[in-house]
């Protein structure tokens, strides 16, 4: 039979090796969630090369008057825009047959699942929208055309715009 100490030192055993796997189990979901975020930016990546390949151009505009919004996206309507434009569909989830027949259109280019959505946005796996910012055609000094490019990253954990957090993802260091 145990002592009272034995039986205590066993608790707090029991309690540390508890902690440990709480941890541990925290860590590696925190993981999961960062590696399904950068699957959901690659996705984006795949299909804002594909429609530029396909288009020609950001900043065309398709037969149904509709452009991809270019710059810094902070509007969360110029989010859903882009979004719009690489599925093909309005916001209600149903086709838009006006962005379908540009033919230069050959999508739909992303494929989002509802988990992946939020008010039409693209969303990391903590639930906040991934941030974009699509660059305007540049000329390098020679005046060449170079293609347009295109940034997106995700605020992380934390949700919080802060450089140097640690937390933050994005398409240029995968």
């Amino acid at each position: 039979m145990a002592t009272g100490s034995q039986s205590s030192t066993r608790t707090g055993l029991l309690v540390v090796i508890a902690a440990l796997l709480v941890a541990t189990e925290g860590c590696r979901f925190e993981r999961v969630k960062t590696s399904k975020t950068k699957s959901t930016m690659d996705n984006l990546t795949i299909a804002l090369t594909n429609y530029e390949r396909d288009v020609g151009s950001f900043e065309a505009k398709l037969d149904s008057g509709d452009q991809m919004p270019t710059g810094l996206l902070h509007d969360a309507s110029k989010r859903a825009k882009v979004i719009q434009i690489l599925t093909g569909k309005k916001p209600d989830g149903t086709v838009d047959p006006r962005i379908r027949a540009d033919l230069r259109w050959n999508g739909p280019y992303l494929e989002p699942s509802s988990r992946e959505l939020k008010n039409g946005q693209l969303v990391d796996a903590w639930g906040n929208p991934l941030m974009i910012r699509i660059k305007r055609r540049k000329y390098d000094a020679a005046m060449r055309y170079k293609p347009d490019s295109f940034e997106i990253y995700s605020l992380g954990p934390n949700g919080k715009d802060e450089s140097g957090s640690g937390d933050d993802i994005n398409n240029w260091d995968l």
